[in-house]
């Protein structure tokens, strides 16, 4: 249940391509550490994007202990074309 980094998968390296513990993006944040840190993130990636996945290394670097919880996959799918809305609402029903 710890958490080491999160790595985009166009960042990633092909060891980190072959992990298959995924991320939904769902966290928690204390709010005051939060404040402090978001405008730290950088955009030096693959894509040129601001990354809300580095404060998780962030917290790390600074020693905070980081905790995964695990969910049932459906609870982490995400609707991004007609097709995979129905497939959620396939499991709401």
């Amino acid at each position: 249940g710890s958490i080491v980094k999160i790595v985009e998968r166009k960042d990633a390296t092909e060891a980190e391509k072959a992990i298959t513990e995924l991320n939904p993006s769902y966290f928690c944040f204390d709010a005051d550490w939060l404040r402090d840190r978001i405008e730290k993130i950088g955009t030096k990636n693959a894509q040129g994007e601001y990354y809300l996945t580095d404060l998780i290394g962030m917290a790390q670097q600074e020693g905070h202990k980081l905790h995964s919880h695990e969910i049932p996959a459906h609870e982490a799918l995400g609707v991004n074309t007609p097709e995979q809305l129905e497939m959620v609402l396939g499991f709401i029903r």
